[in-house]
């Protein structure tokens, strides 16, 4: 995977693509990377609904991809570091001040890895 820095390096590169870019994972994880997210941030309407549709989705069976890189900036937690209400959050879940962006998200993928 890389260092912290790559991967959020990488992750900004993506997200500086047009908001209407489709994004197709290689994987299925939508609904735990949701619920994850919701953990981080718990008061994200926006977040809410949009795991509540992938529940749907996937109860009837149905993809939940491709994505945009438009949403994907709206609610994927490794991409929202920089916010500080996303820093504060991952700080009080580790236990200690991680406002840099590239340390809030090593401490996210930290939490991410033991969830």
């Amino acid at each position: 995977e890389g260092t912290a820095e790559q991967m959020h390096e990488s992750l900004a590169r993506l997200a500086a693509l047009p908001p209407k870019t489709r994004v197709y994972a290689g994987h299925e994880y939508s609904v735990a990377n949701a619920d994850f997210a919701r953990a981080i941030d718990p008061k994200n309407a926006g977040l809410r609904a949009r795991a509540n549709q992938l529940r749907v989705l996937r109860s009837a069976g149905m993809p939940t991809l491709p994505t945009t890189i438009e949403s994907e900036r709206e609610l994927n937690i490794f991409l929202r570091v920089s916010e500080k209400e996303i820093a504060d959050s991952v700080s009080k879940s580790v236990g200690e001040d991680v406002s840099d962006p590239v340390n809030v998200f090593a401490a996210l993928r930290r939490l991410k890895d033991n969830a």
